[in-house]
């Protein structure tokens, strides 16, 4: 034991940099790796898409599809627009929003992200998704999928300002405001917008046709989502009316395609893959 302290003593600083050093290296040849294989389909959204990151995922799935990487950079419990108006611009819901995490892709700097994620432990994939939007060189993304709806909805986010239409503290500000900000800035990248999918609370006996958490039903941020992807000419799944999970006015078992009313369970995630990579398949056509 007293060896090793003093050879720790006396070589310890060197090895301790010598650990930095190759820490380092290999984190800038991760960084020359993906930059020298572009990625080309990416996916933005919430704990649809986020939570589950193994070979079961939404994306695994879009991959074996497609036959390509799909780079998944959804964050549960995140919304399409900002929620936080007091001034804390690192606080993680809002800095990885639609909003604020579609500025971030403009601007390409991702500084409010990574201070908002280092050290935040609630979810061990943050802190990866985050850096792995910095590999990407985003002037090559050809498809941006781009999934929200359900959180801005159990938040209570108000649909529209009539006042202010891009109003990033509305849904629907939140949609116009980072689609405007993407196009712009990537004119020749496809985007889809994929609708959230019917959801139930089986503890309080209650679907989203009848659940209202301050701002309205989910369909109606569907509805508001379709008529502003129509109006900015931009395509949609709708996976709430369409996708076969759930279906207003009906009586589905949630757990068919859920695990607990919201997440899609194995069932539901292979089905929302399929549909989301069929969908990219028919707009490369």
């Amino acid at each position: 034991m007293e060896a090793i302290k003093r050879w720790m003593g006396k070589y310890g600083y060197w090895f301790c940099s010598l650990a930095l050093f190759l820490a380092l290296f290999g984190g800038v040849a991760a960084y020359r790796g993906l930059r020298e294989k572009p990625c080309r389909i990416v996916c933005l959204g919430d704990s649809i898409l986020g939570n589950v990151r193994d070979e079961t995922s939404v994306t695994a799935v879009m991959e074996r599809v497609l036959d390509e990487t799909v780079y998944n950079g959804a964050f549960g419990g995140t919304a399409a627009a900002r929620w936080v108006r007091e001034n804390r611009p690192t606080r993680l819901d809002d800095a990885l929003s639609l909003v604020r995490l579609s500025q971030a892709i403009v601007n390409e700097d991702f500084g409010v992200q990574n201070a908002s994620v280092t050290g935040y432990a609630a979810m061990d994939y943050f802190m990866e998704g985050v850096y792995g939007f910095q590999r990407i060189d985003f002037d090559k993304v050809e498809m941006l999928v781009i999934e929200h709806g359900v959180n801005d909805y159990q938040l209570g986010i108000a649909l529209e300002n009539p006042e202010d239409p891009y109003d990033p503290y509305t849904y629907g500000g939140a949609l116009r405001t980072s689609l405007r900000g993407l196009r712009d800035r990537y004119p020749d990248m496809e985007i889809l917008l994929v609708t959230p999918t019917y959801c139930w609370y089986p503890a309080e006996n209650l679907s989203c046709e009848e659940a209202d958490f301050g701002g309205g039903l989910l369909e109606e941020y569907v509805a508001l989502e379709l008529s502003i992807a129509e109006k900015m000419g931009v395509t949609v799944l709708d996976d709430y009316h369409e996708s076969g999970v759930g279906a207003p006015g009906g009586n589905e078992d949630w757990q068919t395609y859920t695990v607990d009313g919201i997440h899609l369970n194995e069932t539901g995630r292979a089905m929302i893959g399929e549909r989301i990579a069929n969908a990219i398949l028919e707009l490369r056509e």
